[in-house]
């Protein structure tokens, strides 16, 4: 795909660095967020700069992104329908929706998970073996979290980036993969 063909979908994508880092490479992005993302002026003066190298751009669309909002909002439905790949750096209560949005509709994704929000989510549970067979036990910690996550779909990979903290990026091409119908583990 040329960069005019791309369009990433960057979930709790903030005051838009990242898309702003995208749009200086020429490619597309939307945000979607619930905060207000007012773009600084030097982000405007970049954006501005950034035209000389090509007509990306970013949106911004102040809303939640989940699985529902993703089939039932006009304007995430279109975005996931147009997107090429979505990303979420540190989503928090978006991570799930993420995964889920991405595994059903087999479209690429990165993620950086960072809080767990245990009590938010108590479904979320891992299998452990024990003596009596398979239970399941919350998740609680990044690490859990991190197992959840790649547990939902068999091409869901894990690298670590080169910086201190919450570093961990989950991600998946799906090449080669049909679409599924199912999520692995909801």
């Amino acid at each position: 795909l040329s960069s005019e063909d791309t369009m990433v979908l960057n979930i709790a994508g903030g005051k838009g660095d990242t898309s702003l880092l995208l749009s200086a490479y020429g490619i597309n992005s939307a945000i979607v967020d619930p905060r207000q993302s007012n773009i600084s002026r030097r982000q405007r003066k970049l954006l501005r700069r950034n035209k000389e190298y090509g007509n990306a751009s970013f949106t911004t669309l102040n809303s939640i992104f989940t699985v529902e909002s993703a089939k039932s909002d006009r304007d995430i439905a279109l975005l996931v329908e147009r997107c090429t790949c979505i990303i979420g750096l540190h989503p928090d209560q978006a991570t799930d929706h993420i995964v889920n949005v991405a595994v059903e509709k087999a479209i690429p994704f990165a993620i950086v998970p960072c809080c767990v929000f245990a009590r938010e989510f108590p479904n979320r549970l891992l299998p452990c073996e024990k003596e009596e067979g398979t239970i399941f036990k919350p998740v609680q910690t990044r690490i859990e979290l991190i197992q959840y996550l790649t547990l939902k779909h068999r091409t869901i990979q894990k690298a670590t980036l080169t910086f201190e903290g919450a570093n961990t990026v989950l991600y998946s091409t799906f090449e080669n993969q049909p679409i599924v119908s199912e999520i692995v583990a909801t």
